[in-house]
């Protein structure tokens, strides 16, 4: 979605702007090792975009309604 959305898609949108704010999934560590990976690195990569999203769902869910008007 390019620009302001209109009232059409606000539901859509909303969904769309909190799942860029979300964690980074837990399944990363699995397919690290599997590819022969560093896992440590994808492990710290989990524990930290979690941490941060305690941070960023409430701000970007705040945006997205801001945005949308919903």
């Amino acid at each position: 979605v390019v620009g302001v959305p209109d009232e059409k898609y606000g539901e859509e949108v909303c969904a769309c702007v909190i799942l860029n704010a979300t964690p980074t999934a837990g399944v990363t560590g699995m397919l690290a090792q599997t590819y022969g990976r560093d896992t440590g690195v994808s492990a710290q990569t989990v524990t930290l975009s979690t941490l941060l999203s305690i941070l960023t769902l409430p701000v970007f869910a705040t945006l997205a309604r801001t945005l949308t008007g919903i």
